[in-house]
């Protein structure tokens, strides 16, 4: 995967995280020199490139003069066919319909905070880890565990038998999430904000919550909504 921007990459290296080289566009060489000595003492090779070079290898004019190949780190399972043993976790976020990658990234920036052992995603109809995923995190995703499996809904019939309790966040007509106790082993599930929670994922989910707002506007920006969801379960779980 490619990575860009010195923040992304200086974190990569600060992780310790497999990168396989550096490309740096040429002239830029004094702007980097801090970066390049640290690259060279963990022996990832850098090489230089012209700089409309840099931007088309990285899709994108963000790169800052910078680009790395990166791979993705153990804590990022993107195998959907892998078993899983939910019972050795406590805390559970699942994300149904989160497809913008820097809702991902900021998603997982708060969850990394707030104490969720791994979030969930189908493998269908979801964000992926990008360079935009990774900059929204800031760092975060080096750390947070993130998980793509098949189906949502199998998914949240496996942990009924592992003990869990899920909640389905929801815009309107739900209980208000202030007044539940979290307690025990929690998973949230958050949906978009334009289509919300699939009908058959909320079908299988235990409980189904909203936040209380002035109700002047529909919904909350999915990493916001998600961000107070999982302060709710945070406080609880460390009074």
């Amino acid at each position: 995967m490619i990575v860009y921007g010195r923040n992304s990459i200086e974190e990569a290296l600060d992780e310790g995280l497999s990168l396989r080289d550096i490309t740096i566009a040429k002239g830029k060489e004094d702007k980097f020199a801090g970066l390049m000595r640290k690259a060279h003492e963990k022996g990832v090779p850098v090489k230089f490139a012209p700089f409309a070079q840099i931007e088309r290898d990285a899709k994108t004019s963000k790169h800052m003069g910078i680009m790395a190949e990166l791979e993705l780190p153990p804590n990022i399972i993107d195998d959907p066919k892998m078993d899983h043993d939910w019972s050795a976790y406590n805390r559970l976020l699942a994300l149904d319909g989160i497809t913008d990658t820097g809702n991902l990234g900021a998603i997982v920036r708060s969850a990394l905070l707030l104490g969720v052992d791994a979030i969930v995603l189908p493998n269908d109809n979801s964000a992926r880890i990008t360079p935009a995923t990774i900059k929204a995190s800031a760092g975060a995703i080096y750390r947070q565990n993130v998980i793509y499996i098949n189906s949502l809904n199998r998914f949240l019939l496996e942990l009924k038998d592992c003990g869990f309790f899920s909640y389905a966040l929801v815009g309107h007509d739900a209980t208000p999430i202030t007044s539940m106790k979290f307690e025990g082993k929690v998973c949230l599930v958050i949906g978009s904000e334009r289509e919300g929670i699939r009908k058959s994922v909320r079908h299988n989910c235990d409980e189904q919550v909203s936040i209380p707002t002035t109700g002047k506007l529909d919904s909350f920006n999915a990493s916001v909504a998600s961000a107070i969801a999982m302060w709710e379960v945070f406080r609880h779980g460390n009074k």
